[in-house]
């Protein structure tokens, strides 16, 4: 029963994912590993409020 919730919910995560790399994509012409090293490149702005 667990490892279906579990399932359930990481597949809808991965379709979100996706979905967000497609209109990224389609949006500004950049490949999924342009995307993620931009999002690298946001995380310690995000971390850091995170401390405060």
């Amino acid at each position: 029963m667990l490892e279906k919730a579990y399932r359930f919910v990481d597949d809808r995560l991965m379709g979100v994912a996706n979905a967000a790399v497609k209109s990224a994509n389609w949006t500004f012409g950049i490949t999924k590993r342009q995307l993620a090293n931009r999002m690298l490149g946001v995380a310690p702005v995000f971390e850091g409020h995170g401390s405060i």
